[in-house]
């Protein structure tokens, strides 16, 4: 209390001495904006051949220290190929565009590229992606493994996870070299709701992106590689599937993706290549000083599948509440591969 007394007496001065050492000791300090970051887009585009061939392109406005990351709508999005064909690609929703290529011819050998104008008249170009075969996957094998964890209380445990393993070849044909792979992860399982609507999710793992270079490698193909493991989580308690895209990559593509993964698993060690800007094919038309971000690449993509059901992995049980209208990712159709 009399501690608390002489603190009050002396307030007056403390406020004084305050007031000096901070209006004399700080100076205001204008933090100009990057302009890269503030005026900043970002472009990621993927033209897949296919029957039928589809293009997607996103467009994203960086951040801007006053809002977040948003998509933004274009005024245009233009496809064109090295021969002087172009066309105009749909907008989907906002930031998106993507449609179905069916009266474009998409070629092997053939360079293509994306023209994006923005609604301020911004115009940004990325260079021709030519699109390679892709080698076509053999097998995707789930099994359970033990893997060693720590727990809190410091210990050593041994735990059973599901891990899933490819194998394929590294050429497309027999007398062709080796490819530069990527594989696209993607999970996707049943759910039911609590109003009883079903509905399919996908969920993209943590590591979605693994590019793999063929051309360094002395061997013809892969065998069991592993891709992916998890835990038998909530999610497989109604059935899963989990897919591989494996896309062809021309050397940019490689370099591009190379960069992702490595930033996208960094254990923050002493040994790991420090981070630097990521590769980008985009340029601004009017401006090539401005730093534009994101790729476009082209690619031949094959797909394999496996069906994890729920009694194989112990029958988890379902996590609730759950809505499928609020779930990311979920959808009310069932894809035409699901076959239980």
């Amino acid at each position: 209390m009399l501690f608390y007394a002489g603190i009050m007496k002396f307030q007056p001065i403390y406020l004084l001495l305050l007031l000096i050492v901070f209006l004399g000791c700080l100076d205001t300090i204008d933090f100009k904006r990057p302009d890269t970051i503030e005026n900043g887009i970002a472009i990621q585009g993927k033209l897949t051949k296919g029957n039928p061939s589809t293009i997607r392109v996103t467009i994203r406005e960086l951040f801007n220290f006053k809002e977040r990351d948003g998509f933004l709508n274009a005024k245009s999005v233009v496809l064109q190929d090295e021969r002087g064909n172009e066309t105009t690609i749909s907008s989907s929703r906002e930031g998106v565009h993507e449609q179905e290529l069916t009266d474009f011819p998409i070629d092997y050998g053939v360079g293509y590229k994306v023209i994006v104008t923005t609604f301020d008249n911004r115009t940004f170009e990325s260079s021709f992606e030519s699109i390679l075969s892709v080698p076509t996957p053999e097998k995707l094998e789930p099994k359970f493994v033990e893997r060693e964890r720590i727990t809190r209380k410091g210990r050593k445990e041994l735990i059973e996870v599901l891990s899933f393993n490819i194998s394929t070849p590294l050429a497309s044909q027999q007398d062709e070299p080796n490819s530069r792979i990527l594989w696209e992860l993607v999970s996707t399982y049943k759910l039911t709701d609590d109003d009883l609507k079903i509905c399919y999710v996908d969920l993209p793992p943590f590591k979605n992106y693994i590019p793999f270079d063929g051309t360094t490698s002395s061997s013809s193909k892969v065998e069991d590689m592993l891709l992916f493991e998890t835990l038998p989580l909530s999610i497989f308690s109604e059935g899963y599937y989990f897919s591989v895209l494996q896309q062809s990559l021309s050397e940019t593509a490689f370099a591009y993706w190379s960069q992702v993964n490595i930033i996208n698993n960094r254990t923050g060690t002493f040994f790991e290549p420090p981070i630097g800007n990521i590769t980008s094919n985009f340029f601004n038309v009017d401006n090539r000083e401005a730093a534009t971000f994101g790729f476009f690449y082209a690619t031949e993509e094959k797909i394999i599948r496996t069906y994890i059901p729920p009694e194989l992995v112990g029958n988890p049980t379902k996590s609730c509440p759950c809505d499928c209208f609020f779930t990311e990712g979920a959808r009310f159709d069932k894809p035409s591969w699901w076959v239980e």
